[in-house]
């Protein structure tokens, strides 16, 4: 079974992820938030989902303070 999941503001449009056990978004120019509907097929909430593995460029730059590219309240992995 698939599930639509809405990005919000950093991937336009819609990205079906088919029971999928990781999201590797990382190094790359998206910038945005991810969007809440994300985070509830995470493997570790309560129904969920299979998603273990999700990494993004969520932490700020310590050498330019420049904020982080992407917002992401349940990333796994965050990188510059």
């Amino acid at each position: 079974m698939c599930e639509i999941v809405n990005f919000g503001l950093l991937l336009q449009p819609l990205i079906y992820v088919c029971n999928s056990e990781e999201l590797i978004i990382n190094n790359n120019e998206m910038t945005g938030e991810v969007d809440d509907s994300l985070c509830i097929i995470r493997n570790d909430i309560i129904p969920g989902g299979n998603l273990g593995e999700f990494h993004a460029d969520c932490q700020p730059s310590f050498r330019s303070g420049a904020p982080p590219q992407i917002v992401c309240s349940c990333c796994t992995a965050c990188y510059v």
